[in-house]
């Protein structure tokens, strides 16, 4: 619900900031080819709680249980935020064909909570967070059905590559320690977060609406991207156990763009 409000809100405020901006229509008596630029942002679906979120990796690492003192540690993920800003171009060779090409900057902060427990009531929690920033650049062929003077449906297949642009590892490493009676315990970690690709090819389709409005257009869409390889890399050990994972980032976006 927040991010359907942030989309509408900025929508109103790009649509009262360019009052003095005149585009083209979307009229069947429009001539053609047609270029069309504009500027967009877009948000993730499904994104913040861990059962619904298309990054965080779906796993949690647990050492040997100690039977006789009930310790153990875990990483879980937490959550994660992704937004976009970028601008937008489209080259419309009929009323019904178009190209389109994205330069899209992609952010995602994202949270991993490790758990040390020694019982149920005596446990602490560590948090980590990090922003991961990238470059997305696809290249798209469109289909355009008109609804109305004012109105089109629009879909589209295509491709693209996605420059990692977050270089800095994230690490936390130490040592853990329990006591129960009679003993000490402790016990190394170490876990973290980095990228292992530079560039990533995408596979991307989307679908949506553009309007016209007065005198303006705005395209509101659904898209969903596919990475090609795993760009990320989640690492832990503990109790000289080592866990490597990489996994990928696929996101469902929900975003609009307006053509100045």
């Amino acid at each position: 619900m927040k991010k359907i409000i942030f989309i509408i809100f900025l929508g109103v405020g790009l649509y009262s900031a360019s009052a003095q901006l005149v585009s083209g229509n979307i009229k069947a008596t429009d001539s053609y080819p047609q270029q069309r630029f504009g500027i967009g942002v877009s948000t993730a679906l499904f994104d913040g709680d861990e059962e619904q979120n298309a990054f965080l990796h779906k796993w949690s690492i647990s050492n040997a249980q100690i039977d006789d003192l009930g310790y153990y540690s875990c990483i879980t993920p937490g959550s994660s935020i992704f937004y976009s800003l970028f601008f937008s171009y489209q080259y419309h060779y009929n009323h019904n064909w178009y190209l389109s090409a994205l330069i899209k900057l992609n952010n995602r902060s994202v949270r991993y909570y490790r758990y040390e427990v020694i019982n149920p009531n005596d446990y602490s929690r560590s948090l980590v967070m990090m922003d991961l920033l990238d470059l997305e650049v696809p290249m798209m062929i469109n289909y355009s059905l008109p609804m109305s003077d004012n109105a089109k449906w629009n879909a589209g297949l295509g491709a693209g590559l996605v420059l990692n642009l977050w270089k800095q590892d994230v690490d936390a490493s130490g040592t853990a320690i329990a006591v129960d009676s009679d003993n000490v315990y402790e016990f190394d970690y170490g876990y973290g977060l980095k990228a292992i690709e530079a560039v990533s090819p995408i596979l991307k389709a989307s679908t949506g609406f553009t309007f016209e409005v007065g005198k303006r257009l705005m395209d509101f869409y659904v898209s969903y991207t596919y990475y090609l390889n795993k760009p990320y890399l989640l690492y832990a050990s503990d109790l000289d156990m080592g866990y490597d994972t990489p996994f990928k980032e696929n996101t469902l976006e929900v975003g609009m763009i307006f053509h100045f």
